[in-house]
């Protein structure tokens, strides 16, 4: 692609890297493929690349358990997303937001970052029911009540998980 100076082909190939890189675990490589396509989607200003490699790099940081850093990634992939008006990138990024807060809230024993994550999940919900995407609707109902149970509040959490397993079985989902 260098040689055909193909700019678009190889700024995808270094989100592809980033891709690659990080289903091997290989996390400092996968930020740097991530990064540097974002710094190339940013040269032309193209808010679609962006809000993608932001979000990947978020993903990236929420395994690494820097929630701080993934939080913020987050964010600003959704102000793209919400600009560009992409239902679908802002369910799935309210999916790993609510992640972020329930996990941060976990590992911090901070109630009030699970309830964060409760408030980000039935958004989620929301839009996931919207848009007719039945296992995003069951991973939000479990996320949901996986929340209630950190917070120990079972019976809540159990009326939210069984709404999540009819979906779970009719996709053949077992988890």
């Amino acid at each position: 692609f260098t040689s055909l100076n193909n700019q678009k082909a190889i700024t995808q190939s270094y989100f592809n890297l980033g891709d690659c890189y990080a289903s091997l675990s290989q996390f400092d490589k996968a930020f740097e493929s991530y990064f540097t396509a974002l710094k190339r989607e940013e040269s032309i200003n193209n808010a679609q690349g962006i809000g993608d490699n932001l979000s990947r790099i978020g993903e990236l940081y929420l395994l690494t358990a820097d929630y701080k850093k993934a939080r913020a990634n987050f964010n600003q992939a959704m102000e793209i997303y919400i600009d560009l008006k992409s239902e679908h990138d802002i369910m799935f990024t309210l999916t790993n937001l609510g992640a972020c807060y329930q996990k941060e809230g976990s590992s911090s024993d901070d109630n009030t970052l699970i309830l964060k994550a409760i408030e980000t999940f039935k958004i989620g919900l929301e839009k996931a029911r919207n848009l007719g995407i039945r296992r995003s609707e069951s991973v939000f109902l479990g996320n949901i009540g996986s929340s209630y149970r950190r917070l120990g509040n079972y019976q809540v959490s159990l009326e939210y998980l069984f709404m999540a397993l009819p979906i779970k079985i009719e996709q053949n989902r077992y988890t």
